[in-house]
């Protein structure tokens, strides 16, 4: 079965504010079977809008990834974002098998 994803890019407006979003959402990642790949601000960006940080994680299959999105823990870690805190866009991808 191929694998999905989660592939976020993220600008930061108020870095303080962040932080619970922050605090919240990795477990919530966790519990839900994710695996971090990629979580960092060291971004190369090439082509296209330039975003400070580049979040890539890892789950058994798209659906996986789906529920973890969809779960109650994940959007308690949402409800702590708004448009005046980031800037982002986010991606579930299945993966290749």
């Amino acid at each position: 079965m191929a694998k999905g994803y989660w592939v976020a890019c993220v600008n930061v407006k108020d870095k303080e504010k962040f932080k619970k979003y922050a605090e919240l959402a990795g477990p919530a990642i966790n519990f839900h079977g994710g695996k971090f790949l990629v979580r960092g601000n060291n971004v190369d960006n090439i082509e296209g809008k330039n975003y400070q940080r580049i979040v890539v994680s890892v789950f058994e299959s798209p659906q996986k990834a789906k529920d973890c999105y969809n779960s109650k823990e994940y959007q308690y870690a949402l409800s702590f974002l708004d448009n005046e805190i980031v800037d982002r866009i986010i991606h579930i991808a299945e993966g290749i098998d």
